[in-house]
């Protein structure tokens, strides 16, 4: 099992991964871990606040937490609220 030294280590080589291979970002986590034999578990206390929003947006932008709360209104959206 490879030991990460640091947040910044670990970041460093999720961003490596996600502009080299054009992976998101839970997938360069997922297969970082897979490659070098680390738990899942571990995660959240090796990853930066940036690339938690950045799992957080594709989650939402997948649906996996529902409709982002964060966001602003769209265009669309209205005109979904006109038709009702």
């Amino acid at each position: 099992m490879i030991k990460i030294q640091s947040v910044l280590a670990f970041s460093a080589a999720i961003e490596k991964m996600v502009f080299d291979k054009k992976i998101s970002y839970m997938e360069a986590v997922c297969e970082y871990c897979k490659t070098n034999d680390i738990d899942l578990t571990t995660v959240p206390r090796l990853i930066n606040q940036k690339i938690k929003d950045h799992i957080e947006d594709e989650a939402y932008a997948l649906n996996m937490f529902g409709k982002k709360k964060r966001e602003l209104p769209t265009v669309d959206d209205e005109d979904e609220n006109e038709d009702r």
